[in-house]
């Protein structure tokens, strides 16, 4: 494949939605597009701003969140996954609002809680939620805490 096709294929690529510079070089790698035009290829891109690292991981994290309800733990392993930038990353979790992540943590126990049952006691009941908010990807502060306020609530 040529260059300019390459470049126009990667333009519509990037129009259609948020890309990182990890799925673009992947893209590249699998076209079989050497390094070197590869590289200026990307280049093109960023001056073009058709793509933008800091623009992807806010709308990453904000889809994750809002959309998925994960937890920031989750969203910096995924997006490490993508080889974004830490600065990136911290910029991106900072736009989440504090007082709707801690109320989704709080809404994600209240489900599970529900989805559990009453049948086992409740030092179990508060591992199993705690457990599926850390798996989620709350902070273990943020899990407990939601944990506990959940059993004290059936009491």
């Amino acid at each position: 494949m040529d260059n300019r096709k390459a470049r126009l294929l990667l333009q519509n690529y990037c129009a259609k939605g948020e890309r990182c510079h990890f799925d673009i070089r992947q893209k590249l790698r699998d076209w079989q597009i050497a390094r070197d035009d590869a590289d200026e290829l990307i280049a093109e891109l960023i001056s073009d701003n058709f793509l933008n690292e800091q623009r992807y991981a806010n709308a990453f994290a904000h889809d994750k969140f809002y959309l998925q309800q994960w937890g920031r733990g989750k969203i910096t392993q995924h997006l490490q996954q993508k080889q974004v930038s830490a600065a990136c990353i911290a910029e991106a979790l900072s736009r989440i609002n504090a007082d709707d992540y801690r109320q989704t943590a709080h809404e994600l126990a209240q489900r599970k809680a529900k989805q559990l049952g009453k049948e086992q006691l409740p030092p179990a009941r508060r591992q199993k939620i705690a457990n599926f908010l850390l798996q989620r990807g709350f902070e273990p502060d943020i899990a407990w805490e939601a944990a506990k306020e959940q059993s004290s609530r059936e009491k």
